[in-house]
């Protein structure tokens, strides 16, 4: 059988974990004010916020760590494919550490997949490898297809404070006082290597409609609404996008404490699957 391995920043529900023996996850870790680390999984978005407004002290996250990686991968059967699917690059070295450890496992088939996306993004990767796995699929034809699947795909996102981008040194501070002083919202989205600016429009309800604007652009296979302590946005955004598009699965997940930390609090974000087009390359959705 042909195994998935994904991280937590998924934020895959337990029960759909439950369901599926061949689907495993591994944590990231986060430290909150200066405190022990401790599984991504296993506090709340709200916590992570509380903690920094308490002690002013930046949230520390971690990825797995190549002995975890390797405990879970060599708790599977030797002779089952294994696919493992990570958070971007962009915000975490997770994809790297996960490519050493499966160097070291010598496995005969082993991938490493980075999502170029966050939590909805790779909840879809996720899905689609675990459906092409029922239809009986190979190892390497499934492999493939998702790397063609991420070639048609985007991740857009609209942070409220920039601050928590600036401090992880992913936005440079020009940037990120512009937007404080100015009250611009950036619509952001993940690069294979960085992350870049779609727009920039003075309203989060705008940017929201922008990111619309973006995903419609093509025919639209799958749909994904995230949300870092916004559900209410997030639940409107979602109603609005199901009476345009009401033959596409749309769904919505909160991002994960890890996510958090890096993104800030009251953030929109839209992960779009768009139907393949002949000739597409990896990088050219924008």
């Amino acid at each position: 059988m042909i195994h998935i391995i994904c991280d937590t920043t998924a934020c895959l529900r337990d029960e759909f974990v439950e369901r599926h023996d061949n689907l495993h996850m591994i944590p990231l870790h986060i430290a909150l004010g200066g405190g022990e680390s401790v599984d991504d999984n296993s506090i709340s978005t709200k916590e992570v916020f509380e903690s920094y407004e308490a002690t002013k002290i930046q949230p520390l996250t971690s990825q797995p760590s190549i002995g975890e990686w390797l405990q879970l991968i060599n708790s599977i059967p030797e002779e089952d494919p294994i696919i493992i699917i990570t958070l971007t690059q962009i915000v975490s070295g997770t994809a790297q550490t996960a490519r050493v450890a499966a160097k070291q496992s010598k496995r005969k088939q082993i991938a490493v997949i980075d999502s170029h996306s966050t939590n909805g993004g790779m909840q879809i990767l996720v899905e689609e490898a675990l459906a092409m796995i029922e239809e009986g699929k190979d190892f390497d034809t499934i492999v493939a297809q998702l790397h063609e699947n991420i070639a048609n795909s985007i991740t857009m996102f609209v942070p409220t404070d920039l601050k928590y981008l600036q401090r992880g040194g992913r936005i440079g501070k020009v940037a990120s006082l512009v937007g404080s002083i100015l009250q611009i919202r950036p619509i952001l989205y993940l690069e294979s290597d960085a992350i870049g600016i779609l727009d920039k429009v003075r309203t989060t309800k705008r940017a929201m409609q922008k990111m619309k604007e973006k995903a419609m652009s093509r025919p639209v296979k799958r749909l994904h609404v995230a949300t870092i302590l916004a559900d209410e946005l997030g639940y409107q955004f979602k109603k609005e996008l199901e009476s345009e598009l009401p033959d596409v699965t749309i769904t919505h997940s909160e991002g994960s404490p890890v996510l958090a930390s890096h993104l800030g609090p009251q953030l929109v974000g839209m992960m779009v699957e768009w139907e393949h087009e002949d000739g597409t390359e990896e990088g050219a959705h924008v």
